[in-house]
Parts: structure tokens; sequence; C-alpha cells
């Protein structure tokens, strides 16, 4: 069980009793145990009790005992200070982190007969349920999934242990506005495959590969392209909202490594649409619902992932230039902070020594390597500027690295052989000061 989209969604999962409760809260903490801590799901747990509860026979955990023990691995997890007597404030961070806003996430939250009438969550996208629900609590606890957060969340979904189908119809049947319950419910998984294949000859009847997408001259060309690879797209954000989602069910007519070259394109075309000089005539009458394909996260790690794919042994020369100039145009539009920092370092890297290097390289540690001669590069050229020792410079950044810190005492210090004046010292010092900074957040690992 997983929520769809771990980082970006959340998870509500209902169960009846407290006791079932602390089964499955068990359970999930075994299953994470047996993961690498990076792939863990952050589970929360939050019910009511009854101070005067009869123990169920075979039952050795009061409600109470295990809503401690709940909250206090939510604070091992997130570094609070809940308890019994801060009850309130403990389900108004859960709420919180549920949202999103700017906190850690609850990946999955289990609950009894809370959060699923009048509580709000743009990113909670799937409800996990082991209870039985009728009517309006039936109808109440789906509207908790079908928050429209963006175009790649248009839809909620429901994973039941119990036979609801009846109650689910006859619930929505009631409530919808012309007593169709499938109006609010999805097709199949199955529906939207095949929806793709049929929408992958449109495409190919506009532009039957990849390359030939990046050779459209006409507006009506373009238009058509953007128009078809839209709806691609649009059925891709559908079926990644089932968690049976797989692309081997598509790539018997389109894949994934294609899909993200005609979505270079597409994307290559919605730049031009700023262009006060566009290279083609790119139509401004078309929406490009642009979030549809904003999905991925362009970082450092993404374009060596793009690189090590266009290095991998059997591709031509013409194919890896193709991969080589999607890359590029990644890296170009990329917002990501760190990318853009190292951006001209990986386009030198990919232009200057990506070819010459063996198919079976490890992309990473070469460019580890290459980041380390462009760092050293780069302070022996500041210091041939400013008629400084190598080995003052390289000194200073790597206490920076170590301690974090740099003072303009620090640097004075390393100055006074140089026996300069006021004025040029303090100007040094300032170059110097910025410079450490500058080339430090350029080079640091992404995520440090």
């Amino acid at each position: 069980m997983h929520p769809q989209g771990k980082d970006i969604y959340t998870a509500l999962f209902a169960v009846d009793y407290v006791q079932t409760l602390g089964k499955y809260y068990d359970e999930f903490k075994r299953q994470n145990e047996m993961l690498d801590e990076d792939k863990r799901l952050k589970v929360a747990a939050i019910f009511t009790y009854q101070a005067n509860e009869d123990m169920d026979e075979g039952t050795d955990e009061h409600s109470q005992e295990l809503l401690i023990r709940c909250i206090n691995d939510y604070n091992q997890m997130f570094g609070t200070g809940y308890s019994i007597e801060t009850f309130d404030a403990y389900r108004k961070d859960i709420a919180k982190r549920m949202k999103q806003k700017n906190l850690p996430q609850v990946d999955i939250l289990l609950v009894v007969n809370m959060f699923l009438t009048g509580f709000d969550a743009k990113p909670c996208n799937t409800l996990y349920l082991d209870k039985n629900l009728i009517w309006h609590s039936l109808v109440q606890a789906y509207s908790r999934t079908n928050r429209v957060d963006k175009v790649t969340k248009q839809f909620g979904q429901i994973v039941t242990y119990r036979n609801i189908k009846k109650w689910q119809d006859d619930a929505l049947t009631l409530f919808s506005g012309d007593g169709d319950p499938n109006e609010y419910l999805l097709e199949s998984y199955d529906y939207y495959v095949n929806q793709w294949m049929n929408q992958e000859p449109v495409l190919r009847k506009i532009t039957s590969d990849v390359a030939e997408a990046g050779q459209l001259q006409s507006e009506d060309e373009i238009r058509m392209f953007i128009i078809a690879f839209r709806s691609m797209a649009q059925t891709l954000a559908t079926l990644k909202t089932f968690s049976k989602f797989d692309w081997k069910d598509l790539e018997v007519v389109l894949g994934e490594e294609e899909y993200e070259g005609y979505k270079s394109w597409y994307l290559y075309y919605k730049d031009q649409t700023h262009d006060p000089n566009p290279k083609v005539p790119v139509p401004v009458d078309v929406d490009f619902d642009i979030e549809l394909v904003r999905t991925d996260r362009i970082n450092v790690v993404y374009i060596l992932n793009l690189l090590k794919k266009a290095k991998a042994a059997g591709k031509t020369d013409e194919e890896r230039h193709a991969d080589v100039d999607l890359i590029l145009r990644e890296i170009e539009r990329s917002d990501n902070e760190s990318l853009r920092r190292k951006k001209d370092v990986m386009k030198s890297f990919i232009l200057n020594r990506f070819y010459d290097l063996p198919d079976d390289v490890d992309i990473m540690e070469a460019f580890a390597r290459y980041e380390e001669e462009q760092l050293q590069a780069d302070m022996e050229s500041f210091a041939h500027e400013n008629n400084v020792d190598y080995i003052v410079i390289s000194d200073l950044f790597h206490d920076f690295v170590f301690t974090q810190r740099i003072s303009d005492d620090d640097i004075r210090k390393q100055l006074m052989a140089y026996h300069l004046g006021l004025l040029k010292i303090t100007k040094l010092t300032k170059s110097i000061h910025s410079f450490v900074e500058d080339t430090y957040k350029k080079y640091k690992a992404e995520g440090e």
C-alpha cells in the first residue's frame, strides 16, 4: 500500500475500531523497518478514546496507551513535543502536515471516525477503507480525495477492503444531479490504456518520431502537434492516478523515453511563445496546459540520469546527439536552484567531456571528477586575476567548506603578507569573500 506519488500526495486510512487501527499501525512500522530509511513512509495515527474503556478479550493495550505510543512515535519522527494533554495541538499539526504547508508531510494517516468530514487537503489523493460507510458519510469520505490540486491531480483514489459497491452506488445515485452513480467515477484503468493506444496514431500522423517533432515549420502543424500531445499528456495524468500504473502497459505504442522526447519539443514550442523573435511560428491561441508536463523535477541528478541513458551502449551517434540536444534544452528550462548554479559546468561537461567517455563509465563519478577540475581551475583563475597565491584562495575555500563560515578578519590575516594599502585590501577582502561563498554554492552537492 502506498499513496500515489510519495512526497507529492498523502493518504487517509480509515478503520472501524481502535484495536484494528493498532494492528495496521504496527504492521506499517514492521514493514517500514524492512526498508531503507529514504524509502520509508511517514505513518501517523489519531483517534479519541474513553478513559473508562472496557478491555476486549485478548486485548492487552488500552486505547490510551496506543495513542500515547502513536504520539511519541510522531514526536520522534517530526521533532515535536505533543502529549495526551495537548491532543488538540497534535490534531492541528497533523492537519497541517497533511496539507503540506511548508512542513515535512504525513504520508499515510490512520484514523477512526476522524478526518473523514470537514477536512480538506488538496494533496490527499488516496483513501484506504476498512470500514463500512453509507449515504452521506460515504460521499463525504470519498470527497476527501477529490479536491483538485492541479491538472495532474484531477481525481482521487479509493482502495476499499470491504464490499461496499452497492452502498456506494446507492449513495452516489441519491446525491448525484441526474441519478447516475458513474458520473463521479473514473472509467477502468484498461479504458485509459486503450485511450492512449487510440491517441498515439493521431500524434504519429502529425510527427512520426521525436526528431520530426523538432522539424515542424508551419503554425498549423505545430498547433496540431500541441493538441495531440496534450491529449496524451492528459491521459497519462489520469493513468498515473491508478496505483497499478506501469509504463510497460503503454510502451507497446509509445514508451516513457519517447514520451519524454516529445515532451521536450512540446516545452520548446511553449518557450517560443515568450520569444519576441521566435524561431518557428508558434500559435498563441492554444492552451499548453503546462502543469500536465511539469511533473518532473529537473535537477542535477535527473540530468545525470538522462546522460547515463544517452551513454548506453548500442546507441548510434545520431541517437546520442539527439539525446544530448534534449538534455541541453532541459538544463536551460530548469528552475531548480542547484541546477541553475551548475548550468555552465554541466553544459561544459556535456560539450567537452561527455563524448570522450567510455560507454561503461559511471556518469556520476565522471561528473564529480570534472567538477573538481573546474573548481581548481576557477580558484586558479581568480587567484591569477587578483595577484594572490592559489594556496591562499584554496585554504580559505576549504576552511569555509569545513566550518560553513568565513569572516573578513580571516581573509585579512591571509593577506597581511602582501602589504597592501587599506583601500586595496578592503576591496580584495570583499571580492574574496564573495568568490568563496558563490563558488561553494556553485559546486556543493545537491541537497547539502
